[in-house]
């Protein structure tokens, strides 16, 4: 899909309310439901400069007839402009038809935001707008998690950067056909300009540990996305050692649910697959490995649980040497691991404990590892140390492929 597509041919029906003569749009995507949206326009509703038109993108799954009503009966300062999209095209998809809106109506400016990406800061759309000279123009992004507030850095392209269309129109929009994952860090890799950060914040839910167990395959999605798609030299080579190792882990220690994802997800590389055939088979059939359990019911157990969020902002380097050590002083234990902070936390556990719960809601538990018959634990870490140079020597004929396929996107999108 290229530049022929309009933006009437992405979604099924677009419905305005109080809509405004104004040069800048606000694209805000939902692809689940109400909730988030409803805290989400309260923001807007409190920010101080309201001259804008907000188009929210609504994904296909999305149930709709509350949020029209809402609309019909409340009036805002700013316009809005509610869009279904006529079929599932994810996160990559939402900003691609938020985009081709902004093009084809002649606005000038475009700030995008994910629903769950909130705008705190009350001064936010005016501090944006101030700077509109800049062609990229970033807030503050801040990780929240129960109560705590992680160090401020440069926000993503999809959390209220506010873009000058020019850039659209010499670079293109966002790569469509990734679907879900990767597709913010080909966009500001592929248009190459430094951002203006201000000060002024956007508060988004860190999710990578909680949430990492209820979108399992998702996860790795994005993750192989990356590899596919990021031309950088040394993100790729840290993110092909990472999938090394999760893979490696996965395959040897894991329930069967972890072979197979392993060997999607080498599948998935190997054919240079991506995007929504790569969503659709990346289906691991983790989920039928849930037990439904109570805490009290793990007795014996050694309950791991991060309380501290300040977790979050400890370097890699320091992550890791505690959960490794964290993961030999349980060695031979019964473990359940309630939250944690750090993505990798579970699979290095899984290579040294006894038996491995992660909490994924509440009341339920992903069964991660059984070590309990020591000959077969020894059997796995064997097969891990045989796997990981196999492993390794595989991406690196990876690399030549990813070389000769490498994605063309410059101008996607356009005329």
């Amino acid at each position: 899909m290229r530049g022929s597509v309009k933006f009437s041919e992405l979604v099924s029906y677009t419905k305005s309310f109080n809509e405004l003569e104004t040069d800048v749009l606000v694209v805000v995507t939902s692809l689940s439901g109400y909730g988030f949206l409803q805290k989400h326009l309260r923001l807007l509703e409190r920010q101080t400069y309201q001259r804008f038109n907000l188009l929210l993108i609504l994904g296909k799954p999305f149930e709709d007839r509350e949020l029209l009503a809402h609309f019909a009966r409340k009036k805002y300062k700013f316009g809005v402009i509610v869009a279904r999209e006529n079929e599932r095209r994810g996160c990559a998809g939402a900003y691609f038809t938020g985009q081709k809106y902004a093009l084809e109506k002649g606005y000038k400016y475009l700030a995008m935001a994910d629903d769950d990406c909130m705008p705190t800061d009350r001064r936010l759309i005016e501090e944006l707008y101030s700077h509109r000279n800049h062609d990229v123009v970033s807030p503050t992004m801040v990780w929240v998690e129960d109560g705590y507030r992680k160090k401020g850095f440069l926000a993503a392209p999809t959390s209220y950067s506010l873009f000058s269309t020019n850039v659209l129109r010499k670079y293109g929009l966002h790569y469509l056909p990734l679907f879900h994952g990767a597709d913010d860090i080909e966009y500001m890799e592929r248009i190459g300009i430094e951002p203006l950060q201000i000060k002024n914040k956007v508060e988004h839910p860190y999710i990578v540990g909680k949430r990492l167990f209820v979108m399992f395959d998702r996860a790795w999605l994005f993750l192989l996305q990356a590899i596919i798609v990021i031309k950088d030299v040394r993100t790729t080579a840290y993110n092909l050692l990472f999938f090394a190792f999760l893979s490696c882990a996965s395959f040897a220690f894991l329930p069967p649910y972890g072979r197979r994802l392993s060997i999607l997800s080498n599948r998935i590389l190997l054919t240079y697959t991506y995007g929504k055939k790569a969503n659709s088979l990346l289906k691991s059939g983790y989920e039928s490995w849930f037990v439904k359990k109570r805490l009290s019911d793990f007795r014996g157990y050694s309950i791991i649980d991060e309380p501290d969020p300040s977790a979050i902002d400890m370097s890699s380097s320091s992550k890791l040497s505690g959960i490794i050590g964290r993961a030999l002083s349980l060695i031979g234990c019964d473990v359940v691991l309630q939250n944690t902070y750090s993505f990798i936390s579970a699979f290095i556990l899984a290579m040294f404990v006894r038996r491995l719960y992660v909490r994924v809601g509440t009341g339920s538990y992903l069964f991660f590892a059984d070590n309990s018959f020591a000959p077969l634990h020894l059997a796995r870490a064997i097969v891990f140390l045989l796997s990981l140079p196999l492993q390794l020597l595989f991406l690196a004929a990876f690399i030549p492929v990813k070389i000769l396929l490498q994605l063309k996107t410059d101008g996607y999108g356009l005329d």
